[in-house]
């Protein structure tokens, strides 16, 4: 039981990663209900870290979100990858994950004139596009 082991290791809080970017949303509400009981139901001790390869990222961290965890890694663009997964899309943009947030009536606190300029800034920086800012809102 690696939930167990974290624990016991004494993990404040256990990522939950799709380095890949391929896992669909019932597979990702399945392997988060079974580590949050695992944990005796306690959601505060998972955060979730998705790659968007398949475009699925949005849609798994509504999954974990309707089981109880807040808290969510991303990336300005959908900047990043995995080095030793080739083919591996970018992290969750943030942008598309305040949509999701948003989407549920919860506060994030985010600036978005910054978030643009950042956006922005890392375009030209990097000279590529990015994932557009806009990302689409999923049904409740």
């Amino acid at each position: 039981d690696i939930v167990g082991a974290y624990s016991e290791a004494g993990a404040d809080v256990i990522g939950l990663a799709d380095t890949l970017g391929r896992a669909q949303p019932e597979e990702v509400s399945s392997l988060v209900r079974r580590c949050i009981e695992a944990e005796g139901g306690n959601a505060d001790r998972f955060a979730m870290h998705m790659h968007d390869t398949g475009g699925m990222a949005q849609a798994n961290c509504v999954e974990g979100l309707k089981q109880g965890i807040v808290e969510f890694d991303s990336a300005v663009g959908g900047c990043g990858g995995c080095n030793f997964a080739p083919g591996a899309k970018g992290n969750l943009s943030t942008q598309k994950l305040l949509a999701v947030l948003e989407n549920y009536g919860l506060s994030h606190g985010v600036n978005k004139d910054i978030l643009s300029s950042t956006h922005s800034f890392l375009e030209g920086s990097l000279k590529r596009e990015l994932d557009p800012e806009s990302g689409f809102s999923p049904p409740r």
